[in-house]
């Protein structure tokens, strides 16, 4: 038969690397294949890894515009394809298609559905309609993408493992197709639990495929978990054998799609001669190190899956950078090489420009935050997108993006009613980073960027002016956020109010300068250290009062004519400390806690006091912000010289000098050391 498969895209991503796999096998079996792919400056890409015996053709796509949507390129995708390949369609017995790829053929048109990406919009839900031409088959590699799509869309995919023998679809007699599609059911195969998607199973089985017998590369021990559902065991009918020494697996099929699910079992295929003996399965999931070509480095390997991952998880390409590791409670810190995977669906890949050392980061390494180490530390940071997803489109590569912990769902009942600094279903990236031995690491709130590169949920990705200095960029990430916040956010400092900061670290002398932009004409700083009261001076306190040696709650009532402040915001986040925010307050006035207090801690007030005080006891979390409205408004105010962020920043350091950091801001000596890379 003469075979054409049509991709568009040369990068070795999962598509690719099957129709990479896909061509070799039939060629194998001495069918006439034929690729067909989209490139940019006629670039091989990925297809130079296929053999010899199959014919590539690379078509041009020049790039579109910046702003041009994902769904927007991928018609564009399609069409190109589509107008360069209709000329020849009729010379091909079957056409094979990626995901929304399609092409009229005398053939029968077969089409595999890797993801749901292009169902996710209107634009791309239009590309499914656009580009499918009534395929006689709808492959998935995924049970649950072939679920979503039979109740959202009305098809009846299948769900196979990869490699088919093209000869079943080879017909245009429908009693002869209904028939293949009874004998066929809906079958399942995962690597380790996760979807094969961008790297599980398309990934070890392309390059058992392709580099079985090539002494540059080891296929090391790949482990495939097998989904078992209780039945007579029999080999899967459309089975391409591997080659001799290729990866072994055993596939049985699933009880029809009525009958209720079996209990699932994991059994391990036995490892390849000559590869390590397996390791005890364990929370930890070691992933595979890849060079950007999608070539395996000599002495690299396709490492296992843990078993007890989620379906929703991903192994995929990756690359290799400097990260800070704490690697145990109370333990230095030290760089170490970490693992960056590619971007998943809805993820970002950012090259870090500028982390601020926060004291959070100092929390996670002492265990005070949880005891999941290693963690990969740093979150106050600004970098530049270098690569996203896919449905990734409010950022794209090349945008200068300052990182936020908190992106929100947009979904829950605090984003329904308009509240979405109270997002009660904030997300990160789902893929995990690593060492390079495959340990997980727990990334500080989320993103993990004392490092090179960091991996995040493009939500946390959040575009400012990139006029603006990274090192101070950065710092609107956390602390100075949250202290700005503080004021205008969460206690809503009005023009002329009388405002009181207990702790001027650098969230307590952000609140100050938060207070300032918001007109408070009264900024009282209370502090123990007479070096971080000058600072607050420079950012806006009128006055300024040392606890050691006055009581801060009548020097602030004496301030404010016996009354007390209109707003007391807590930055240290003691019980002495709030008693004194309360106390310090006017009647009916707002105490704000924003210092985060420790889990022992517990306070004491006389409930007559709070009922007959009035006003209002907040806590802010982040300054209640919303970062996409937040932090451009900051960047600008900084821009015009309104908000001197420049006056946080006491020093910048290189990335080694992170341990020595902690020390100088424990005893403080700093305001904010801020890593620039």
């Amino acid at each position: 038969m003469k075979i054409a498969l049509l991709s568009c895209s040369t990068r070795p991503r999962g598509g690719v690397v099957h129709t990479v796999a896909l061509a070799e096998a039939l060629a194998a079996a001495g069918e006439d294949v034929t690729v067909r792919s989209l490139g940019r400056g006629g670039d091989r890409g990925f297809f130079r890894e296929v053999d010899d015996g199959v014919r590539v053709r690379i078509l041009p796509f020049p790039d579109g515009p910046r702003e041009e949507t994902v769904g927007a390129r991928v018609l564009r995708s399609i069409a190109t394809l589509r107008a360069a390949f209709a000329p020849c369609a009729a010379a091909f017995d079957i056409v094979h298609a990626q995901d929304c790829i399609s092409a009229n053929a005398a053939g029968p048109c077969v089409r595999t559905v890797h993801h749901l990406d292009h169902f996710t919009t209107l634009e791309l839900a239009a590309c499914h309609e656009r580009a499918v031409v009534e395929p006689y088959a709808h492959l998935c590699v995924s049970r649950s993408v072939a679920d979503e799509l039979r109740v959202g869309w009305g098809l009846d995919p299948a769900v196979i493992p990869n490699g088919v023998a093209y000869e079943r679809f080879a017909t245009t007699d429908p009693a002869a197709r209904a028939g293949w599609r009874a004998r066929l059911g809906p079958y399942v195969l995962t690597v380790g639990g996760t979807e094969p998607r961008k790297g599980s199973l398309d990934l070890i089985e392309a390059y058992a495929l392709l580099r079985a017998a090539r002494p540059d590369v080891r296929l090391v021990r790949p482990v495939v978990a097998v989904v078992e559902e209780d039945l007579a065991a029999r080999d899967h009918p459309l089975r391409v054998p591997l080659p001799q020494g290729g990866l072994r697996t055993r596939r049985r099929p699933s009880p029809p799609r009525s009958a209720a699910p079996s209990p699932r079992t994991i059994r391990y295929a036995p490892p390849l001669a000559g590869s390590r003996p397996p390791a005890t399965p364990g929370p930890r999931r070691p992933h595979a190190t890849w060079r950007s070509t999608g070539r395996l480095p000599a002495g690299h390997t396709v490492g296992s899956v843990d078993e007890r991952r989620s379906t929703e998880g991903f192994t995929t390409m990756a690359q290799e950078v400097r990260g800070v590791i704490a690697p145990g409670k109370n333990e230095p810190v030290r760089v170490e090489t970490i693992v960056v995977p590619d971007p998943g669906p809805g993820e970002a890949v950012v090259k870090i420009q500028a982390c601020g050392v926060c004291h959070t980061d100092l929390h996670y390494k002492q265990g005070g935050i949880n005891d999941d180490f290693p963690f990969l530390l740093g979150h106050e940071a600004a970098g530049i997108v270098e690569s996203v997803g896919d449905g990734v489109t409010d950022v794209a590569p090349g945008d200068f993006v300052v990182l936020n912990w908190r992106a929100v769902c947009g979904q829950c009942r605090a984003c329904l009613r308009g509240r979405p600094w109270y997002c009660f279903n904030t997300h990160n990236a789902k893929q995990k980073m690593t060492l390079k031995d495959g340990t997980e690491l727990s990334p500080a709130l989320g993103i993990g960027a004392f490092a090179d590169k960091t991996l995040v949920a493009a939500g946390q990705c959040t575009k400012v002016d990139p006029a603006v200095s990274p090192a101070v960029a950065g710092l609107l990430g956390c602390g100075v956020m949250a202290g700005i916040g503080a004021a205008i956010n969460t206690g809503n400092v009005g023009r002329g109010d009388s405002v009181a900061v207990i702790g001027c670290g650098g969230v307590g002398n952000a609140a100050i300068a938060g207070a300032r932009l918001a007109g408070a004409a009264k900024i009282i700083a209370v502090d123990i250290d007479d070096r971080k009261l000058t600072t607050a001076s420079k950012l806006g306190a009128t006055h300024t009062v040392n606890s050691t040696s006055t009581d801060p709650v009548e020097a602030i009532q004496g301030l404010t004519g016996g009354f007390g402040a209109d707003v007391v915001i807590d930055a240290v986040g003691r019980p002495e400390t709030y008693q004194q925010a309360f106390y310090a307050r006017d009647l009916a006035g707002t105490v704000v806690l924003v210092g985060v207090p420790t889990p022992e801690m517990k306070l004491e007030l006389p409930l007559l006091d709070v009922f007959g005080r009035g006003g209002a006891l907040k806590s802010s979390w982040y300054g209640d912000c919303l970062p996409s409205r937040d932090f451009p408004m900051l960047i600008d105010l900084h821009l015009q010289g309104r908000l001197d962020l420049d006056a946080f920043v006491t020093e910048t350091i290189a990335l080694d000098g992170i341990e020595a950091a902690f020390e100088r801001m424990h005893h403080g000596d700093v305001l904010r050391s801020v890593v620039v890379l």
